[in-house]
């Protein structure tokens, strides 16, 4: 199967379950990853402004944000043109567990749900974007790819940050919610040809071989 057909198969809708062939699987794809050294930083050093000044969402209708509002969200309430989403429920956050409720608010920073980067943008410069141009169609569709984007908590948004997965895994070790969560970082690594460290496999093939 090609990656981007494992990957997406992945993604329709968050399961903290996995099976031992997607753990294999992974297992497999993380071997295939390139390396790069530990603490390692490229000579253009990760600036927010040289991707924030790109689209974040794509504009197609929905925008990228509503759709995995809409695909993450249960109980959902629309206003009568029925784009904007009033209400809804995050029944299992991805990260912690808990469950959140989302309210349309005028104040964003306000919002009780936010949508992350499973693998986060700093953490895609450092592992090799640094070499993509930054208005150009990787880092579009790196960005704005929903196999990459998940609706969590704020707070668990806040403490992920841009951290990779042996600097943060998910709260909650209940079910498989850190093996899935590697599985996604693995699985959008490889999409994008993006390298790890030699700590970060580490800690990737332990939570996979402890699942």
């Amino acid at each position: 199967m090609e990656s981007s057909d494992w990957l997406a198969a992945m993604t329709t809708t968050f399961s903290p379950r996995s099976d031992k062939a997607e753990r294999t699987e992974g297992l497999a794809r993380l071997e295939g990853l390139k390396s790069y050294p530990d603490g390692w930083k490229p000579s253009v050093p990760y600036r927010r402004q040289l991707v924030v000044s790109m689209p974040k969402f794509a504009q197609v209708g929905l925008d990228m944000k509503d759709y995995i509002l809409a695909r993450d969200l249960v109980d959902k309430v629309y206003d009568a043109d029925g784009f904007t989403l009033r209400h809804a429920r995050l029944r299992e956050c991805p990260y912690s567990g808990v469950e959140v409720e989302f309210v349309q608010v005028e104040d964003k920073k306000d919002y009780r749900v936010h949508i992350d980067h499973v693998v986060a943008v700093a953490d895609a410069w450092n592992a090799g974007g640094y070499r993509w141009s930054p208005k150009g169609r990787n880092w579009q569709r790196f960005c704005n790819d929903p196999a990459n984007l998940l609706a969590v908590s704020v707070s668990a948004n806040t403490s992920k940050g841009d951290r990779a997965a042996d600097k943060w895994l998910p709260s909650n070790t209940l079910h498989d919610y850190r093996v899935r969560f590697v599985l996604l970082q693995v699985g959008v690594k490889a999409r994008y040809r993006l390298a790890v460290t030699d700590s970060e496999r580490a800690t990737m093939r332990a939570v996979l071989e402890s699942g």
